[in-house]
């Protein structure tokens, strides 16, 4: 599973949990998809925290929807980035409503 991706599909103990909805698609199920997700990653960091990994451990929660304009941040994450990676970024919703974003 991999939330927020689609198919949106909750398991059914998060189905109604978050008490929201899609407003682009009216999609009831998105916000529990969502949820379900948020549930995941603090399942991770609790179980780093019980075996004493947290307070030396870097996680970090990225998305994989970029393949044609995507960069490596491995430059910024050691410091070696001789430049900003990006002049901008564009946004796409799951509606296909899009946005580029510029500067800090």
């Amino acid at each position: 599973m991999c939330p927020p991706h689609t198919p949106v599909a909750p398991a059914p103990e998060f189905v109604g949990k978050s008490g929201t909805k899609d407003e682009v698609k009216n999609d009831p199920e998105y916000g529990d998809w969502v949820y379900q997700g948020d549930h995941m990653l603090g399942q991770l960091l609790d179980a780093l925290e019980k075996k004493g990994l947290a307070g030396n451990t870097l996680v970090i929660a990225t998305a994989d929807n970029a393949g044609e304009d995507s960069v490596s941040i491995l430059p910024a994450l050691n410091g070696t980035a001789k430049e900003t990676l990006r002049e901008a970024t564009v946004h796409q919703s799951m509606g296909r409503d899009l946005a580029i974003r510029q500067g800090p």
